[in-house]
């Protein structure tokens, strides 16, 4: 579940400013679909929404520590309940099996004209191409910290997800909340940046957007035999990860951010590194501790 913090609930030195919100939900908005069409892999029409919708301050309040993915959710709601098509009727929607959580359903959405409602799951993800896995090109796309796949999320998302619906437990879970049970369609919202070695060929899979690629990944060695004297560096909180290097307004000399690069590596925590030279040429890396 998505928690929203109103009002003076919580000090105010525990909350996001909400200039830095308003960034990073633009950057949210701005970041393109990982896929084009329905294809192999999706086995779910994508949800074409790319109405802007104006974040309103007083409708969102954060808590510093609120996690990325959990922003996600709360954007793409914002985005939603701020357009003139749609409507966002239920989200977070847990389903229990025995007194036990079996999933949850991210969004149940209606078009306000047509009535038509969609269950509507919502990924945001990073991922790296590693031309050393010997295996399909979808198959090359990992986490950061080689945790996951994109094809672990796709069986996911296309075995447990979105079967969820279709469910006893989901129907009885619907019903007992007032919604529809008949006719809901159902979509996909696929959100991703993209990291790709300097150098590479990729082969991108048929169904893959381009557009998602956002930079080049390395590990520290390579970064540091790129600096040039002019160079500035800055290190975002995972947080900020959505949001473009030319957004930033801090930028610092290489060592004074690279005893915390460091540090992350060392204990595997990949971490994203914006960058500029003297001519304002703006870049996001992705530094990887493997």
């Amino acid at each position: 579940m998505v928690c929203l913090f109103l009002g003076s609930m919580k000090p105010a030195d525990s909350l996001e400013p909400f200039s830095k919100i308003k960034a990073q939900y633009q950057g949210f908005m701005d970041t393109p679909s990982l896929f084009l069409d329905v294809g192999d892999f999706v086995k779910q029409p994508l949800f074409a929404f790319e109405e802007v919708s104006p974040l309103k301050e007083k409708l969102l309040k954060l808590k510093k520590n609120t996690m990325l993915g959990k922003r996600a959710e709360l954007f793409f709601k914002q985005q939603i309940e701020g357009s003139k098509d749609f409507k966002v009727l239920a989200d977070g929607i847990q389903v229990f099996k025995d007194k036990r959580t079996v999933g949850e359903l991210d969004f149940i959405i209606q078009h306000r004209k047509s009535l038509q409602v969609f269950h509507t799951e919502l990924t945001y993800k990073f991922y790296a191409y590693d031309p050393n896995i010997a295996t399909t090109a979808i198959e090359k796309w990992i986490g950061p910290n080689r945790k996951d796949t994109l094809v672990q999320k796709l069986d996911k998302l296309n075995t447990r997800q979105f079967p969820l619906l279709h469910t006893k437990e989901t129907q009885q879970r619907l019903e007992k909340l007032g919604l529809p049970l008949d006719g809901i369609a159902q979509r996909l919202v696929f959100k991703a940046q993209l990291f790709v070695p300097e150098n590479t060929l990729l082969t991108l899979f048929p169904a893959c957007n381009k557009n998602a690629i956002r930079g080049n990944y390395m590990r520290l060695e390579a970064l540091t035999n790129t600096i040039l004297s002019n160079s500035r560096f800055f290190l975002p909180k995972k947080q900020d990860w959505m949001l473009p290097a030319k957004n930033n307004r801090t930028w610092l000399a290489f060592s004074e951010i690279k005893n915390e690069l460091t540090n992350s590596l060392d204990v595997q925590k990949s971490r994203i590194v914006w960058s500029k030279d003297g001519s304002d040429n703006y870049k996001t890396q992705l530094i990887v501790w493997w």
